[in-house]
């Protein structure tokens, strides 16, 4: 094949004529008719001399410039007039004057060009050319574009696109008109002034339409009652994102954003419809046999998905302009050069050169029409599936949370996983899916310009394409293994760390922060962090492979070039193809991005797949019904002989049942419970009685019976109140209407009154994340308070009095549960371990084994002396002075020890409270039940209107409960944060990465000037000269180059960023482990958990690869601008007048972007908070019918968090249009330089011409990206800054203080003594406790009592310095405890707290996690605590690889799930009797577990810790009444301290009126 031949298949016949040697152009006739068009087309240029183009041809321009735009203006006024007209387009008053003015320079303009038309006609024809042109431009503005005009402002909220580019494209076009009339071919003589005058009117024309336009005051008036936005953009402001300009000027100026100036983002992004439908297409593929989430996502997005490719299509047809102007110059170069007198003039350089510049910003302008539309997909599709993820979770039955947190209950870590990383995974590809079509398309125009330009020769790099294929697809199926794993160590490590946050309380207090965190670094260390390893190991392969291939196939089409000898290789083919093969070389380096993320996706589809077709509630199994018109006795519950199931599956438990237990839960219940009734269910640890009401809320599975009948609204309290983080208020109202009157007899039904006194705000106070900052007892009657405060039909409670006093819950059920209470009218189940609550039930339940064994009301069942009498004779009921006492006092002496729970020591019972035989019980059952009162049903509570919550300001922060804010350092990440990554990767690691980074661009560099040198060798000579040398010495180059790219990602993998992420995580773990208690307080665990999950993974994955990125980039540009300016020495002017532009959009822009990243940063914490939150609730949550508002709260998040981060994104494609814009105006002074080269005594050769195009094509692509990708890595390292900034939090006293260390085996005494101590809780709170003086002696029995706030709880955190001293100190056997190291202190005590928390792993590490203990330690403590039969049997019934693991190494699941509450207490006293401390406190440990295991753990505990030293917190003052001596406090102080005999005696002290209140006197 010839080289001519592909030249002329590529060429137009002007083209053709215009660098045809042997043509010469025709000469130019007087007159131009119509006629002759097609030889005007042929003959632009008016003389093969002369720099001025052919005026008829400029005039043939100017028709289809008006017959284009006419056809457009008329299709868009069709459009506007088909919509509604809002006022008179002719009113002064309505359109205003600048309209009117716009109008009237139109007319001017329509005038000028008829004027021109007619001058045209007495020069020459009507039929000349020159006047059609004029004539038509008047035409088509009268009849097409005025009209457009008029309309717009009524009809239209933005300025017409059309009318926008007309009057752009005309002022441009009237420019080159101007300009030609300098020369002696005017397109008009005798005309020149009125040209001009036809340039400045459409100049401003346009500026009229661009930046004063403003839509009638009617059409303003509408969209502003409808509610619409008016802020439309023009296509300008569309694709140029000039929007985002007033908000990163106002933001630079300021130097911090406002975010109540982020723009709201488009209509097209519409979180809520889009969830919708998803929500929709997913329901309908979820009915198929065999459901897809892709092809329910496709026929959501699938639409904007094509209109994406076809834009992205188009962007690609314009890519590939470049090379061929690119050939045409060298061309004109060598022609210009060689033969002179033949070729055309430099007005066609001039014109390659603006085309190129054209051709650039054509490809920008495509790009940003196709970004746009992408980033609303990408948005949309990430928005619809949190939506669903959450609708989902909030659906889920508790198997399939088992199920799908891998043997966890609780599900939250997973599906925090799920939002962050697999959504983000899927708006990655939803982003890009349109590549799996333009790539291929983008390669066939690639390849298909290739033969054009090489011939035969391009299918030799195609083969070596092929060939490739294979290697890569082995790297890609290994990678995607490997990003599998990934995903399942970062659950793991998510998983841990929620445990451990959640858990923390506990962790410190057994001074287990060693194992717990030692657990986590083996995840990250060991797992993850190796995974990422060996992912390393295969990217850097990868990136070899796909860098090496570009230039392999510009190898391998070169020496088969050479091989097939057809011509020599010459500049016009080697640069051309060489900007072909960069084109390539792109789409090669997208492949491997594609394919990970392609890999990633696939798993995240499984994992989202799986998670979204697990099982949810079964709403069939209730029959729901809402009469409201029961009267009292009707029944408004029905279970008949059903059994229920843990799961359909495998054994199952919850709270009350046991694991690995048959799959029956309940067995043949038959139920009812009746309106104005109370129903008591008791029964031991595991018998079923949570159970009961998960099977009436429809938790648990139905395998036989009938359905669950309930008639009315049903609320639930859980016997761990779950407490959201919100005010006290906002917990008791729950998504209510707030009723003052109501709130107010709500808060002293349930004993608040007093609580809400000493609240540091109040009712307004903000309680923290699960309640932390609340007592046990305050937690119970805000849960109790809430429920009551809904105003529902039925209550479903689980055992909700266990937490506070005994005469705090007989005052609970005077004023809530009994006959006299606000719940008289209620229907009201209770299950319950406190006896003394029988006598008030309407009827009794027992149950055994999940069998109802006896039934009957209280009377009955003492007649029947079997298993409740038998409870309630064991327990004793009090006397019926408990019935009478003043329950108005009540409300004052509220909380005797709830600041934590009570004690385990047994005592024997004073006389005061020996056993009442059967008629004494009935008599006080007849003075315990008043009449029933006649009180009306309360009407049910009204639910408040959605509202969207604001992000808390200043005004907030000033309660000495509020939350800390999520902060965000503003200004420029300082450079400390950048040192401090540089060093925690290694300075010789970096040092070492940055030799490889610089020297692959700068060989790449050096092989593409060697074959510069080499081409106009071959050129010189007409022939390939020493073609297999010079090609060798390219191969060497260009292999180095790409292993240097291999060597760098290899060491920015194995070195850097490995040791960066462990540095930066183990710093921030231990951090926040070490933290003081009040950091958890006042921290939502979401916002921790966002640092663990979302800017742990940027550290991991997105930081390295963007900083290395952006440095190789950076190096690549210098390295052009060095090359460039060495050739052409006054571009440096140019770069110098970039430069410029360059740092001062830049630093606009660098504010705007930071801030938006940590916007999104900071706003995302709450989306995690609110799902973790709702998880641990979800119970509660689908019980009080709250779903809906849920769904909304987690939506108004997602829209909070989607703004900022919709703006970021357009703010990163505002800065990179006006930088790409930069690029173009250097690429065309570039190639402007040198066509002016040719006018001076050394022009360029065509060589040097391709080298320096090419180099520059180069720099433009890269500018723009560089700073788009620096600010991005910036924004990355806000991660880092944000992982400092907790590696910095205020720690704990250190563990250890060597020299002040205790004993190995603890305190030999256990002496204790409070010297004038004085503490408080925050800075910014009062004391709590004030000048406390208190000496223990060894061995000595202590029981706290005290009112609500009186400090008891907290009496215990000061002992373990949980909470460190204001003032005074304390001793244990004459050792400051202020002295000594935590971990020393805390370790050398012992307790068992009220919060029994189980750790996910197995028996032993939740009993010895030190592996200090042997096995039959361990069995010994198990067998004290009455669990060995229980945890031998674990296991047993499994069926599955585990079942070996049994006994100590059987698996607890996280939050001890598969473990009831009481046996989670049990477990807690297993631990607390290996620990061979003498000081113990014990924290109503006891509260949660039936009568007859409570009896047998305190006799446990008396002859196990008879020689310790024990300090009981006690909500039932009969555990204290054996106490050696009792410390009353009250207001922080001690106020009584003695023997219980001496405490009684005194009938005006604190103890005897507490006792006297809970009817123990």
């Amino acid at each position: 094949m010839s080289l001519d031949s592909p030249l002329a298949m590529l060429q137009s016949p002007f083209l053709a004529t215009v660098l045809s040697a042997n043509t010469t152009p025709p000469r130019l006739p007087h007159d131009c008719p119509l006629s002759a068009y097609a030889t005007v087309i042929l003959t632009p240029f008016a003389s093969h001399k002369a720099n001025a183009f052919n005026p008829c041809f400029l005039s043939l321009v100017y028709i289809g410039i008006s017959a284009f735009f006419g056809l457009l203006c008329l299709f868009q006024f069709v459009q506007l007039a088909a919509r509604k007209t809002h006022g008179s387009c002719f009113s002064l008053e309505n359109v205003g004057v600048l309209q009117f003015l716009r109008v009237a320079l139109i007319l001017v303009q329509i005038t000028f060009l008829f004027a021109l038309g007619i001058h045209s006609n007495v020069l020459y024809t009507i039929s000349d050319i020159r006047t059609a042109g004029y004539l038509s431009a008047a035409v088509s503005l009268l009849a097409f574009v005025l009209p457009l005009h008029v309309v717009e402002p009524v009809t239209s909220p933005a300025a017409s696109g059309s009318l926008l580019v007309y009057w752009l494209t005309v002022a441009v076009f009237q420019v080159c008109v101007v300009v030609q009339n300098t020369t002696e071919w005017q397109v008009l003589p005798g005309t020149k002034i009125l040209d001009i005058l036809i340039l400045v009117n459409a100049a401003v024309i346009l500026i009229l339409e661009t930046s004063y336009w403003s839509p009638a005051k009617r059409l303003i008036g509408y969209y502003t009652t409808h509610s619409q936005s008016l802020a439309i953009l023009n296509i300008f402001e569309y694709i140029t994102f000039s929007w985002m300009t007033p908000l990163i000027v106002k933001s630079y100026n300021d130097g911090i954003l406002d975010e109540s100036k982020i723009p709201e983002f488009p209509p097209a992004v519409n979180v809520v419809n889009v969830a919708d439908r998803v929500a929709l297409s997913w329901k309908k593929e979820a009915s198929r046999p065999s459901p897809s989430l892709l092809r329910a996502l496709v026929k959501v997005f699938g639409r904007d998905m094509a209109l994406v490719t076809i834009f992205q299509l188009a962007e690609c047809c314009v890519l590939f302009i470049q090379p061929l102007l690119l050939r045409l110059l060298i061309r004109f170069f060598s022609a210009y050069q060689n033969e002179p007198e033949t070729t055309p003039p430099l007005l066609f350089g001039a014109v390659l050169s603006v085309a190129m510049f054209a051709n650039s910003m054509l490809e920008l302008l495509a790009f940003n029409f196709c970004f746009l539309r992408v980033l609303e997909l990408g948005f949309n599709c990430k928005t619809g599936l949190m939506t669903l993820l959450y609708t989902k979770a909030l659906r889920m039955s508790s198997e399939a949370r088992l199920k799908s947190s891998g043997d966890s209950e609780d599900a939250s870590g997973d599906v925090v996983n799920l939002v962050s990383v697999d959504v983000a995974n899927l708006q990655n590809m939803s982003q890009n899916a349109q590549l799996f079509v333009s790539l291929p398309f983008k390669s066939t125009l690639c390849v298909l310009s290739l033969y054009y330009l090489m011939g035969w020769a391009v299918f030799g790099g195609v083969a070596v394409l092929v060939l490739m294929v294979p290697v890569n697809v082995l790297v890609a199926r290994k990678m995607e293994k490997l990003y599998g794993a990934q995903m399942k160590t970062k659950d793991l490590r998510t998983k841990a760390i929620n445990e451990l946050l959640t858990s923390i309380k506990s962790i410190k207090l057994y001074a287990w922060e060693k194992p717990v965190m030692e657990k986590v670094t083996h995840i990250r260390n060991d797992l993850e962090l190796e995974n990422i390893r060996r992912i390393g190991i295969f990217d850097a392969v990868s990136v070899f492979f796909w860098e090496a291939l570009p230039f392999l196939i510009t190898f391998a089409t070169f020496a088969t070039f050479l091989v097939l000898g057809t011509a020599p290789l010459t500049p016009d083919l080697i640069f051309p193809a060489l900007a072909l093969f960069a084109i390539m070389g792109d789409l090669i380096y997208e492949i491997p991005g594609l394919i990970s993320a392609f890999i990633e996706t696939r798993v995240s589809l499984a994992r989202l797949s799986g998670f979204l077709a697990s099982g949810e509630i079964d709403t069939d199994l209730i029959e729901k019904s809402d009469t409201q018109t029961l009267r009292a006795g009707d029944e408004s519950i029905r279970v008949l002989n059903s059994t229920f199931l843990w799961s359909k599956s495998v054994a199952r438990a919850d709270e009350e049942a046991t694991v690995d237990r048959p799959k029956v839960a309940l067995h043949d219940i038959s139920f009812s419970s009746r309106k104005a009734r109370l129903t008591c269910i008791v029964g031991t640890v595991g018998s079923g009685k949570s159970a009961m009401l998960k099977a009436i809320l429809g938790e648990l599975p139905l395998l036989s019976g009938s359905k669950i009948k309930i008639d009315g609204t049903l609320v639930y309290c859980a016997q761990s109140p779950w407490i959201m983080n919100g005010t006290v208020q906002d917990n008791i109202t729950f998504g209510c209407r707030f009723d003052p009157d109501f709130y107010a007899k709500t808060v002293e039904a349930c004993a608040l009154g007093p609580d809400m006194k000493v609240f540091p705000d109040g009712d307004k106070t903000q309680v923290g994340e699960k309640g932390i900052s609340l007592s046990g007892g305050q937690k119970a009657r805000i849960a109790i308070a809430r429920a009551v405060y809904a105003r529902a039909d039925i209550y479903l409670l689980d055992d909700v009095l266990s937490a506070v006093d005994a005469h705090v819950a007989h005052y609970l059920t005077i004023h809530v549960l009994g006959p006299q209470g606000l719940l008289a009218s209620k229907t009201k189940i209770l299950t319950t371990n406190a006896i003394p609550i029988l006598s008030h039930a309407d009827e009794i339940l027992l149950l055994v084994g999940g069998k109802i064994v006896e039934r009957g009301s209280y009377e009955e069942a003492v007649l029947r002396a079997e298993g409740i009498y038998n409870l309630i004779k064991e327990h004793g009921i009090g006397s019926a002075s408990e019935a009478n006492s003043d329950t108005t006092s009540l409300v004052e002496g509220v909380g005797s020890a709830e600041g934590s729970p009570s004690a385990l020591i047994d005592i024997e019972r004073p006389d005061c409270l020996e056993l009442p035989d059967q008629g004494t019980l009935i008599e006080i059952a007849k003075l315990d039940k008043p009449r029933r009162s006649s009180q009306s049903t309360l009407r049910r509570a009204s639910v408040a209107t959605f509202e969207r919550k604001p992000r808390p300001k200043d005004d907030v922060d000033e309660r000495k409960t509020a939350q800390a804010l999520e902060t965000s350092a503003t200004g420029y990440v300082k450079w400390e944060v950048y040192k401090a990554y540089i060093h925690a990767c290694g300075i010789s690691s970096c040092i070492i990465l940055t030799v490889f980074v610089v020297s692959s661009p700068i060989l790449g560099l050096g092989s593409k000037l060697w074959l510069k040198h080499w081409s106009e060798d071959n050129e010189g000579n007409d022939g390939n000269v020493n073609a297999w040398s010079n090609i060798g010495v390219y191969f060497v180059l260009g292999l180095s180059s790409a292993l240097g790219s291999y060597l760098h990602v290899l060491v920015m993998w194995c070195l850097c960023s490995l040791r960066a992420s462990r540095v930066l995580h183990e710093g921030m773990l231990t951090a926040v482990v070490r933290s003081p208690m009040f950091f958890f307080e006042t921290t939502p665990i979401g916002r921790v958990m966002n640092r663990f999950t979302s800017d742990v993974n940027q550290v991991d994955n997105g930081l390295p690869r963007a900083s290395v990125m952006v440095f190789s980039i950076l190096v690549q540009i210098m390295t052009g601008f060095v090359a460039i300016t060495y050739v052409l020495p006054l571009f440096g002017f140019f770069i110098v007048f970039m430069l410029v532009f360059y740092i001062y959009y830049r630093n606009y822009y660098l504010v705007t972007s930071r801030e938006l990243k940590r916007i999104t940063s900071v706003t995302l914490s709450p989306i995690f908070a609110h799902i973790l939150e709702t998880l641990s609730g979800i119970d509660t949550i689908r019980a009080y019918g709250q779903t809906a508002r849920f769904e909304f709260l987690h939506v108004s998040n997602i829209e909070s968090n989607l703004q900022p981060a919709y703006a970021n994104m357009s703010s990163s494609r505002w800065i990179s249009f006006r930088l790409k814009v930069i690029g173009s105006a250097a690429l065309f002074v570039v190639s402007s330089l040198c066509i002016l080269s040719l006018t001076t005594a050394s022009p360029m050769s065509s060589g040097m011409i391709g080298f320096i195009i090419t180099s520059s094509v180069d720099v433009s692509m890269r500018l723009g990206f560089s700073i788009r990708m620096a600010v991005d890595a910036q924004a990355r390292f806000v991660s880092v800054e944000r992982i400092m900034e907790y590696t910095k939090l205020v720690p704990e006293a250190e563990p250890v203080v060597e020299g002040k260390r205790p004993q190995p085996q603890g305190p030999d005494q256990g002496e204790i003594s409070f010297v004038n101590y004085t503490t408080r809780y925050r800075e910014n709170l009062d004391p709590v406790l004030s000048n406390l003086s208190l000496d223990i002696k060894p061995r000595e029995k202590i029981g706290i009592v005290g009112r609500t706030g009186a400090g008891k709880s907290t009496l215990t955190l000061a002992l373990f310095r949980m909470i460190e001293p204001t003032g005074g100190h304390i001793t244990i056997d004459g050792a400051n405890t202020s002295e000594m190291g935590l971990r020393d202190l805390r370790s050398s005590l012992n307790i068992i707290p009220q919060d029994s928390q189980i750790f996910q792993g197995t028996v032993r590490r939740n009993l010895d996690p030190f592996d200090r203990h042997t096995d039959a330690e361990l069995w010994k403590v198990l067998k004290l605590a009455h669990l060995d039969v229980h945890v031998a049997s674990m296991g047993d019934t499994s069926g599955d690889e585990d079942a070996a693991a049994v006994g100590l190494l059987a698996k607890l699941n996280e939050g001890g799930s598969n473990l009831s509450v009481g046996q989670k207490q049990l477990m807690c006293l297993a631990r607390a009797l290996l620990n061979t401390s003498t000081v113990l406190v014990l924290d109503e440990a006891t509260s949660s577990v039936d009568v007859q295991t409570d009896k047998i753990i305190q006799e446990t505990i008396r002859s196990e810790f008879a020689s310790k030293t024990i300090l009981t917190i006690a909500h039932r003052l009969d555990t204290v009444m054996d106490c050696d001596r009792i410390v009353v406090l009250d207001k922080g102080e001690v106020k009584e301290f003695d023997s219980p005999a001496t405490l009684l005696a005194d009938k005006n002290g604190i103890f005897y009126g507490l006792c006297e209140q809970g009817g123990y006197l």
